[in-house]
């Protein structure tokens, strides 16, 4: 297995439990190693982090993504990508675009448009925005002016209710394992991970990253989160501070 997401903390230990590798019924004459990015991600790539403390959950909190959207867009007027983890949300936020009538260039996944189909409506312009989900967290490459802004709005936790998550829960649970620590959180943070992937693809991408989600900054395991990023984050409050910043990285 090659991946530039197989490790949490620096560690095999998930991906390695997950496979099944590490069972006591498994010859272990496997070896794991690490090969380091050949990008200079300190220069190509700003991580953004919010440090406010509005509940993810609220109307707040949807409000303050549209602004940030919009402020950004203004003025930097680059392609952007903004990563959402339900169906729901991207709904939110397009009520919001339609309630303002701000949808010029605004593109957002539904169960009918193809992943394809989005793309190439997104690439027509040249500072396109697009919403989107799973589908669009692994598996598109986007390299030079085609991404330079990454908006990730909240961190990927699989649903709990799902059978096959449960399941896998159950069998951490069954060996008194804290299943949020041990599978969820791992599972996030290597999704995450892929998000970011979009950004840079190439030795000569150049990107902003933008994580809205403030549980980071807020919760214990945040820091096992912030270990695991390519970067180190520059905390925010206002979309001021990103812009300001984000305009001297790329050189606007």
């Amino acid at each position: 297995l090659t991946s530039a997401t197989l490790t949490v903390n620096d560690n095999f230990d998930y991906i390695l439990d997950d496979l099944g590798l590490n069972s006591g019924y498994i010859d272990k004459n496997f070896k794991t190693n690490k090969y380091y990015s050949p990008f200079s991600m300190e220069d190509q790539l700003k991580l953004f982090i919010n440090n406010n403390y509005l509940d993810i959950n609220s109307k707040e909190y949807i409000e303050s993504i549209y602004d940030l959207v919009i402020n950004i867009n203004k003025k930097m007027h680059k392609r952007m990508l903004v990563l959402c983890t339900s169906y729901k949300q991207i709904s939110d936020l397009r009520l919001m675009f339609d309630k303002y009538e701000l949808n010029k260039n605004i593109f957002f996944q539904d169960t009918l448009t193809s992943r394809q189909t989005l793309l190439n409506q997104y690439l027509l312009h040249e500072n396109s925005i697009l919403f989107g989900t799973t589908s669009f967290w692994e598996g598109i490459d986007l390299p030079n002016d085609k991404l330079e802004i990454l908006i990730i709005i909240k961190m990927p936790f699989s649903n709990p209710y799902n059978p096959i998550i449960q399941a896998k829960m159950d069998t951490f649970t069954n060996r008194n394992l804290d299943p949020f620590q041990h599978y969820q959180l791992s599972e996030a943070i290597l999704k995450l991970k892929q998000g970011i992937g979009r950004l840079i693809r190439k030795k000569n991408d150049i990107g902003i990253c933008i994580i809205t989600d403030p549980r980071i900054l807020k919760r214990g395991y945040g820091e096992m989160i912030l270990d695991s990023l390519p970067v180190n984050a520059t905390h925010y409050r206002f979309p001021s501070t990103i812009i300001d910043q984000s305009e001297k990285f790329l050189g606007i």
